[in-house]
């Protein structure tokens, strides 16, 4: 991949990278995205492995929530140093909601000035294009940083300002007065996030002095493979078109109770799947009781957030068995996810859900100094298997080497979730999860 006339910049005393960025949370195991490092006129090339506090100048997609962790609420020790915790947490998060505010004016200024840089030769603006994108990468960094403090968060907010204050101005040689507000204001953040649907992608140039083979067009190899469900318990995904299941609950727990005798019912052979549907702009959930003996699908409901259904087929099975009752809380939402699943019967809950987030997986061509030639995006659901789009030629420039890391899930390391609890006469118990890792 050499050109005979290459230009003769000197990246990194001429290594590059292409990193790719292999995730892991619980059972599953996913590819995010790509960042293809490149260096003109190279002639040496080098695999290196990167580490969570690498310099930013390899941008990588954020994390998709795991699908694998069950929550209900964080297990408190004490009560002094819970208040502590949360007091700081909230500061931390007012802080970091500021950063997604100015970082999201980013990728928009940056494609901008693309656009003029495609019309025309600007140096300055180059430099202030590729400063912005330096910056956009470090306070990514910090957003995904469950462990960031207060200061270190602010101290992004004001790169990310100078930085997008600077491309702004180069910005307005090219603009009438008020355009370039104008455009700030209505022009979203991410539009593809809100446009593609789950398993579409999306490819961009960004830098018109180079070409793309495969073309930016091309998802050259960018995919998506279901969920992993626990198919040796028999778990089979919605036969629904456009939906994608993501997690199931066995009714065991559930089971064991009502075929007590305190209950004096009978166990239900089915279980309850939950799906997310192809719209990235929804998070409407579809919930199937499946028949275990035949697969069919006993009743069905779609809960949007906030609200809770009912499936009565238990009672049907035996009278005093329990209707049960599907929440989906919104009070365990985050950046990573919409809220929860809570299956319960009788004010008893047996089981607590994650629902993955919609993410857009991203595949960026940069140089070692930051700038980024062109990306890929994928639209996938949060735990889903992802290809990332592959290796594509450019001219002028080399590639060469992968890198693995994992990364942080939704909820950190040491986490502790009460994620079930039953109280009924003599049956007495709590269900509490502890994340222990992100492999």
């Amino acid at each position: 991949m050499r050109r005979s006339n290459k230009k003769s910049f000197d990246w990194y005393g001429t290594k590059q990278q292409f990193s790719i960025r292999k995730y892991h949370f619980g059972a599953a195991s996913v590819l995010l995205g790509v960042s293809l490092v490149l260096g003109a006129g190279a002639q040496v090339v080098k695999a290196d492995e990167t580490v969570a506090s690498s310099e930013p100048t390899i941008a990588s997609s954020v994390a998709p929530a795991s699908t694998e962790a069950v929550a209900e609420e964080a297990e408190k020790t004490n009560a002094e140093n819970t208040s502590a915790v949360a007091t700081t947490s909230t500061e931390v998060e007012k802080a970091k909601a500021v950063l997604e505010q100015v970082t999201s004016e980013s990728p928009l200024l940056a494609g901008l000035g693309q656009k003029e840089l495609a019309k025309t030769e600007d140096a300055t603006l180059a430099k202030a294009i590729e400063d912005a994108q330096t910056k956009l990468a470090a306070a990514k960094a910090i957003l995904a940083d469950s462990e960031a403090t207060v200061e270190q968060v602010e101290a992004q907010v004001a790169a990310v300002k100078v930085a997008n204050e600077a491309l702004g101005n180069e910005l307005q040689k090219y603009t009438v007065d008020g355009l370039l507000t104008a455009a700030l204001d209505t022009v979203a953040p991410d539009t593809t996030a809100s446009t593609l649907k789950v398993g579409d992608g999306e490819g961009t140039l960004l830098d018109s002095t180079t070409t793309a083979t495969p073309s930016m067009a091309e998802p050259n190899g960018a995919a998506i493979a279901p969920h992993t469900l626990r198919t040796q318990d028999g778990i089979k995904a919605t036969s629904e078109p456009n939906w994608y299941t993501f997690e199931s609950y066995d009714l065991y727990s559930y089971n064991k109770n009502m075929a007590s005798s305190t209950y004096k019912g009978a166990e239900v052979d089915a279980y309850i799947r939950y799906s997310l549907d192809n719209d990235s702009s929804t998070t409407a959930v579809l919930a199937e009781l499946v028949s275990r003996t035949t697969g069919d699908v006993l009743e069905k409901y779609t809960i949007e957030p906030g609200e809770s259904v009912t499936f009565s087929h238990p009672t049907k099975v035996n009278a005093n068995n329990s209707n049960i009752t599907v929440t989906y809380d919104t009070s365990l939402a985050s950046a990573n996810t919409p809220g929860a699943l809570k299956f319960s019967a009788n004010d008893d809950v047996y089981s607590t859900i994650i629902v993955p987030a919609y993410q857009i997986n991203t595949t960026r061509y940069v140089t070692e100094s930051g700038k980024v030639l062109a990306t890929y995006g994928l639209q996938t659901i949060a735990g889903q298997v992802v290809t990332p789009s592959s290796v594509r030629v450019f001219t002028g420039y080399d590639y060469v080497a992968t890198t693995t890391k994992a990364v942080q899930g939704p909820y950190p390391k040491g986490t502790v979730y009460l994620a079930g609890t039953v109280q009924k006469d003599t049956v007495q118990y709590k269900v509490i999860r502890e994340i222990v890792e992100n492999d």
